[in-house]
């Protein structure tokens, strides 16, 4: 499957090593101002180059082909292409690669492109980013604000999963991107990168402003949707909404979060959960809620990640996810032919020694997406909200 999203969708092509990356994005609504600068901005993020990614430098210009003119959205289906001018392809051989994919698409397809992993190489996520690039641009109108960070490098991690809207934006400040321990989780990667190895990562993603009601019942639940959209970016092994894995530690008296109020304004955290400063609340009010506006329920802890029955709460959502080393490695290993016999070789090319310094803008853009998705979706589950878009109601 090549396309994502249930009504705002998108769909993309194209291989690590062929002519381009491309996007192609479906049910977009008119009168967008799309700012090109930004979309390059998030693109730039994702570049490798540095000391700590891979060296393949891609220029990624952006070419919209179809849906936006005079810089604002049409309506129109957007159709994105970038070129891929630095591919190395001299360096791939038709070799299965160990905890890659090149095995299981060999079985699936038998004839595959495998110079850099073909389509299930992390370039395509190219396409994925300038897709959440786009729907920031919807959300930007409902003050909707997503963040990704590095929260964990290794045997290196941060406590919690808790973090303050100031402390993913001071994150992005930093060349690695990462909420505390810059300089240790450098380290880390520096040092499986002199041993020609690869290390894991956890990456904390969050979303800020997302009021209650998003998300559909049962069958394409919010924290479903995410888990799936983000179990299927490469090197993925696990997902946690909210507190997560140590919700299996407590009783359901603690779980149960304590309902403390509903208002119709977000709270804003100022609190820092990595230097344990106190808890300061500001723009918060404690007078009774109109039910025909916004909710935003608030708890004691929001263990649940902002989201009930696969609905946002109004709280704000918290997902941590965990990558596993990047499987590209520049030692000896047992490898396949493609006369499926075992063999020994050494791996060359280009390849990230920690794929999680790359990786948080990818997640940061698929939650944005899903977010204007169901945003979208949202707007004719009441019969008062087709009523206030056809009789001004």
């Amino acid at each position: 499957m090549n396309s994502f999203g249930t009504f705002l969708k998108f769909s993309t092509f194209g291989e690590s090593h062929g002519k381009a990356i491309g996007v192609l994005i479906d049910n977009y609504p008119a009168g967008i101002k799309i700012d090109i600068d930004y979309i390059n901005l998030l693109l730039k993020r994702r570049q490798g180059g540095g000391a700590l990614s891979t060296p393949r430098k891609e220029a990624d210009e952006i070419n919209i082909l179809s849906g936006v003119f005079n810089g604002v959205s049409t309506g129109a289906s957007i159709c994105v292409i970038v070129e891929n001018n630095n591919a190395r392809s001299k360096d791939y051989k038709e070799i299965f690669r160990p905890a890659h994919a090149d095995f299981s698409y060999f079985a699936k397809y038998e004839n595959f492109d495998y110079r850099g992993g073909g389509r299930s190489s992390a370039r395509e996520s190219v396409a994925r980013v300038i897709a959440g690039a786009f729907a920031d641009f919807i959300l930007k109108e409902f003050n909707i604000r997503t963040y990704a960070s590095l929260c964990a490098v290794g045997g290196i991690s941060l406590d919690g999963f808790k973090f303050s809207e100031s402390e993913y934006q001071k994150a992005l400040s930093e060349d690695l991107n990462a909420l505390g321990f810059v300089s240790m989780f450098i380290d880390e990667i520096t040092r499986a990168k002199k041993q020609h190895d690869s290390v894991g990562a956890s990456i904390s993603v969050a979303a800020f402003g997302v009021f209650a009601g998003l998300g559909e019942t049962l069958y394409d639940k919010l924290d479903a949707k995410i888990a799936s959209a983000f179990m299927g970016l490469n090197a993925v092994k696990a997902v946690e909404i909210g507190a997560g894995k140590d919700l299996a530690k407590m009783n359901g008296s603690v779980a149960n979060d304590e309902f403390l109020c509903v208002t119709n304004c977000e709270k804003k955290q100022i609190n820092s959960n990595i230097f344990k400063t106190n808890t300061q609340i500001s723009n918060f009010s404690y007078a009774n809620a109109n039910p025909k506006k916004p909710l935003f329920l608030h708890t004691k802890n929001n263990f649940s990640g902002g989201i009930m029955g696969g609905i946002s709460t109004g709280e704000t959502i918290y997902i941590k996810v965990h990558f596993k080393p990047t499987p590209s490695i520049f030692k000896e290993q047992s490898m396949i032919n493609k006369n499926l016999k075992i063999v020994k070789d050494t791996l060359v090319g280009r390849h990230d020694p920690c794929v999680g310094v790359r990786a948080c803008v990818i997640l940061k853009s698929m939650l944005s997406f899903i977010l204007a998705d169901f945003l979208m979706l949202n707007s004719c589950a009441k019969i008062e909200n087709l009523k206030k878009i056809y009789k001004g109601e």
